[in-house]
């Protein structure tokens, strides 16, 4: 039996959303559910088309994009303009823009975490 790239890719692919799955059921019990549905396996996909069209390719960037989406929203790269910039950056490596968007989606929960406890 042999691949070619495409299938190759496709099965890397299969196994990264399934880590991914694991990885935010482990955080959200109900994930698992949500995310193994047609439209939550729809969803991955097209998180992960996303963020290569960042130039974001490595797995722990592409999951890390994956996380701040599940998040903030799965259309934090287009709704916050501060996202937005930093992902079109041309200056930052695509594992820059994922420690500035960490750096900013951290910054904004602990602000909104601290403001809640008070």
């Amino acid at each position: 039996m042999q691949f070619d790239a495409a299938q190759v890719d496709r099965l890397a692919d299969l196994h990264f959303r399934e880590r991914v799955i694991q990885i935010l059921s482990s955080v959200e019990p109900d994930a698992s559910a949500e995310l193994r549905s047609p439209s939550g396996l729809h969803q991955l996909d097209m998180l992960m088309a996303r963020a290569r069209s960042h130039g974001l390719s490595a797995e722990l960037d592409l999951g890390r994009f994956i996380v701040t989406a599940w998040l903030l929203g799965l259309d934090f790269d287009t709704r916050f303009p501060a996202m937005r910039e930093i992902l079109a950056e041309p200056r930052l490596s695509p594992t820059q823009k994922m420690d500035a968007i960490e750096a900013l989606t951290t910054t904004a929960l602990n602000g909104l975490y601290q403001g809640r406890v008070r």
